[in-house]
């Protein structure tokens, strides 16, 4: 009882610390975590979605969690390590469950980046502002949209790595940082560039930082950097010379969409899809992330898989609609914080003010916060055209299927009945649209499984397996 008290009350004094802004970033993030839920909800129940990659990676941290297959364990030990820690998350409710968790994990981010931006010295109204516009930021719709990627915990995990960097918690952050590197190879090398760049900019500083300031900081930059490093080519060699890739006929090119051919002649195709791509990245904030070399560095690999591939999904009209994205995404608002730093810097408290004077000094804030107010309606004004949950999404030039108003519940449960019918010492289940993919399937288990066609439907069948 005196634990739940003590928890209670530290509750109570969290939200008595809570600034006025980060309580509607607070709200902010509620409201998109329940309507984003709702949606992947409603188009399971409206067999709206192909299960896809969810029932892939349903399967198989299944498969980590029950049955152990020790070669398959040690190729995903260097291919997503986060997947078989996460891999009790196939208990709660199947994929169901796994992707509400995934909408938690994808808006936590906004209230990150408002603390960010405080501990930035950037004002209160514009830290809320870079803390909502996250949540209507519409090249993120494909990472909310139904689907489960492990990708999409990279976001939050290295915000928070910076954000206790920027605290001195040099241990969580180095946690932090190496779990958001271990959503997938080789997103180790973000945390990896991070620290290289902490410790030259810490030898170039060296001459104007105290002794007791620069030692922690260059022992945590150093350690961090061989932790990373390290790690990454110990994935490298986990997953590709490992049995069961080989097995699988894998390639080191095919694994990041690369082609081989003429350089040129891959940069030049779909040249001006690819030109699109970047400027709907960057335009719903104005370019001026752009403004930022230090964070726009760290968009570069995305950029260089996209333009010297043919894989649709990474440039226009396509990229909005799948999870690689995440990979750019916590970079582009950071370089956005960088850059209103310098024009937005923090208020003098005002305590003991009448309502007056709070509204009065309200709209003075906001007359002089063009730059984010602008970009706020920027924001918006893309997540009109773009966002799946905006009625103009269904003119645009690749809109989401969003007719998920009238769930077919009966015919959901008639499904469920159909699939209780597999004989309980089956030890396979071919899913995913019937492609020849087959996994280690547990019967007690709640999945979620899609049939190309079955009694009329076709195309757009998902039910429990």
């Amino acid at each position: 009882m005196h634990y739940f008290r003590r928890t209670g009350s530290a509750i109570w004094a969290y939200l008595y610390r809570v600034e006025t802004y980060e309580f509607f970033v607070i709200c902010a993030l509620i409201v998109y975590i329940f309507f984003w839920s709702l949606i992947d909800i409603l188009q399971q129940f409206n067999f709206q979605q192909f299960v896809f990659d969810s029932g892939i990676i349903s399967l198989t941290i299944n498969s980590i969690i029950h049955y152990h297959y020790a070669q398959y364990i040690m190729y995903m030990s260097g291919f997503s390590l986060l997947r078989i820690i996460f891999s009790p998350l196939i208990l709660i409710d199947g994929i169901t469950g796994m992707l509400i968790i995934q909408e938690i994990f994808l808006g936590l981010p906004s209230l990150i980046l408002y603390k960010i931006a405080r501990r930035k010295s950037i004002n209160q109204f514009a830290s809320m502002i870079i803390g909502i516009s996250y949540l209507l930021y519409f090249p993120l719709a494909g990472l909310n949209y139904f689907n489960f990627h492990f990708q999409a915990f990279f976001i939050l995990f290295f915000l928070l790595g910076y954000y206790q960097f920027l605290r001195g918690k040099y241990i969580s952050s180095t946690i932090f940082f190496f779990l958001s590197g271990i959503v997938r190879f080789p997103y180790l090398v973000f945390p990896a560039l991070l620290m290289l760049m902490i410790l030259i900019e810490t030898y170039l500083k060296r001459n104007k930082m105290e002794k007791k300031d620069m030692d922690p900081l260059l022992k945590y930059s150093i350690a961090s950097l061989i932790i990373f490093s390290s790690m990454l080519v110990v994935s490298y060699f986990l997953i590709f010379y490992s049995p069961y890739y080989i097995y699988q006929h894998g390639y080191f090119d095919g694994y990041f969409h690369l082609k081989s051919g003429n350089i040129l002649g891959l940069f030049l195709k779909n040249i001006d899809d690819k030109v699109l791509l970047v400027v709907l990245i960057f335009s719903p904030l104005l370019l001026i992330p752009l403004k930022s070399i230090k964070w726009t560095i760290f968009t570069l690999p995305f950029f260089f898989i996209a333009f010297f591939n043919n894989y649709s999904v990474y440039y226009y009209p396509a990229f909005y609609h799948f999870q690689y994205i995440a990979a750019v995404a916590p970079f582009i608002f950071l370089g956005l914080i960088d850059v209103l730093r310098t024009g937005v810097s923090e208020e003098k408290e005002h305590m003991g003010e009448t309502a007056h004077n709070y509204f009065k000094r309200l709209r003075n804030t906001v007359r002089s916060q063009k730059k984010p107010i602008a970009v706020m309606a920027s924001v918006i004004l893309f997540a009109v055209i773009f966002q799946p949950y905006s009625p103009l999404n269904a003119y645009s030039s690749e809109p989401f299927a969003m007719d998920i108003m009238h769930p077919s519940l009966k015919v959901y449960d008639d499904y469920i009945n159909i699939t209780n019918l597999i004989p309980q010492n089956n030890p396979y289940v071919i899913y995913q649209n019937n492609l020849p993919y087959v996994d280690v399937h547990d019967p007690s288990l709640s999945c979620l499984g899609a049939f190309q066609s079955l009694s009329g439907y076709n195309s757009n069948l998902s039910y429990r397996l």
